[in-house]
């Protein structure tokens, strides 16, 4: 909600399930309307995280985040855990906050968090950019499919 606040210049949405519902013919049984929530930010500031964002995929850490012929504003992050941070893995996230297409609508919002504490991987290998922006790039590539 956070990062799809941000997209929405500081507008939030309650969340649902189910955009649409069809029928067997996929004829449109039902659909549901987006419900304004709060206001989280004014737009000014909004805008001022949006700049940031799409500046750290577009030219700074998160590359891997890139999405040709749109606009893409993330956040990597490693976050350490426990007490003695040096005996534990991190783990690893990932927000993009929006895909801006070129009419200027934000589609998706995606968040992505491993804890690799199942995983066989070494904590060098452990980051928001290694591990969760290629995810959070293949859920967006999959929503702006037609």
């Amino acid at each position: 909600m956070v990062t799809a606040g941000i997209a929405n210049n500081g507008q939030v949405v309650k969340p649902y399930l189910v955009e649409r519902i069809t029928g067997p013919d996929l004829s449109v049984v039902e659909t549901t309307d987006p419900e304004f929530h709060a206001q989280a930010v004014s737009a000014r500031t909004a805008q001022k995280v949006q700049d940031m964002m799409e500046h750290t995929v577009h030219e700074g850490t998160a590359d891997q985040a890139r999405i040709p012929g749109v606009t893409v504003g993330g956040k990597p992050g490693t976050v350490e855990h426990g007490v003695d941070v040096r005996d534990e893995r991190p783990c690893a996230w990932f927000v993009s906050s929006y895909v801006k297409q070129s009419d200027g609508s934000s589609p998706v919002a995606v968040a992505v968090f491993f804890d690799p504490k199942d995983m066989d991987i070494s904590a060098s290998e452990i980051g928001g950019v290694r591990l969760a922006a290629p995810v959070a790039k293949a859920v967006m590539k999959a929503v702006l499919k037609p």
